[in-house]
C-alpha cells in the first residue's frame, strides 16, 4: 500500500501547485472521515439492535441486522483506507520520495540518451570500417 500511497503522492505533487496538493488532501479526509463516521454509526446501530432484539428473544429478526451491518463494515474499512492516503499526502517522507522519482526519471532519460549515442557510435565505426575496406580493394586493384 505504501507503493500505491507513494505513487499517488508523486502524481499529485508534479502535476498539481502546493495550494491545490493541500485541497486534494483535505478531500481525502474529509470522504475518508465520512465514510468511517457513518460506517461506525451504522454498525454501531445495528449491533445494538441486534443486542436488544437478541435479548428480546427475537433471533430471526436479530440476525438480519448482522447482514445489514456487513455494508457498514465495509465502508469503515474504505473510510479508513481512503483517511489513511489523506493523511500520507504532503509529508516530508512523500516529497523525499518525489525526490527520488525525479532522480530516478532523470537518470532513466539520460540512459537512453547514452544507449542511442551508442547505437550512433556503433553504425558510425560500421560506416567507416566499410568505407575503409572499400579503399583497401580500391588500392589493390
Amino acid at each position: 500500500m505504501e507503493n500505491y500511497i507513494e505513487k499517488i503522492n508523486n502524481k499529485i505533487l508534479t502535476k498539481c501547485s502546493l495550494e491545490q496538493a493541500r485541497k486534494i488532501k483535505r478531500i481525502y479526509l474529509i470522504v475518508g472521515g465520512t465514510f468511517l463516521t457513518v460506517g461506525l454509526l451504522g454498525f454501531i446501530g445495528c449491533f445494538i439492535a441486534f443486542f436488544l432484539l437478541f435479548f428480546k428473544f427475537e433471533t430471526d429478526t436479530a440476525m438480519i441486522y448482522w447482514f445489514i451491518a456487513i455494508p457498514f463494515i465495509l465502508l469503515i474499512i474504505t473510510g479508513s483506507v481512503i483517511t489513511r492516503i489523506g493523511d500520507m499526502l504532503l509529508t516530508t517522507k512523500g516529497q523525499a520520495s518525489l525526490q527520488k522519482a525525479i532522480l530516478k526519471r532523470e537518470i532513466k532519460e539520460k540512459e537512453k540518451k547514452l544507449k542511442k549515442v551508442d547505437h550512433l557510435n556503433k553504425k558510425i565505426t560500421k560506416i567507416k570500417s566499410r568505407q575503409l575496406k572499400n579503399k583497401k580493394g580500391d588500392f589493390n586493384e
